[in-house]
């Protein structure tokens, strides 16, 4: 079972689809969630989707939220890595 417990929300593992990555901010407010190409950004209070994603060129690699919630870093196999601002807008490197 997947559990974040400052929003209440579980999830069983097996229906979460391989790959899969998944980064929370520190009060458990927001999620994002890598799946190949693309991260899913969800607002765990609520259980809503707030936006997905799109960029990546390559399998995302890893990925993390910073403390204050309001930046997404993924870094996919073809060694790009993007800065996601939390309205969506995105910032190479």
């Amino acid at each position: 079972m997947l559990s974040f417990p400052a929003s209440g929300w579980e999830c069983p593992l097996w229906e979460l689809p391989p790959p899969l990555l998944a980064a929370m901010t520190p009060d458990g407010s927001l999620l994002a969630v890598g799946n190949v190409n693309e991260i899913e950004v969800w607002d765990l209070e609520n259980r809503q989707q707030l936006r997905v994603l799109y960029g990546h060129q390559s399998r995302i690699d890893h990925l993390t939220i910073s403390l204050d919630g309001k930046t997404i870093v993924s870094y996919a196999f073809n060694d790009s890595i993007k800065f996601w601002h939390s309205n969506g807008s995105c910032r190479n490197r």
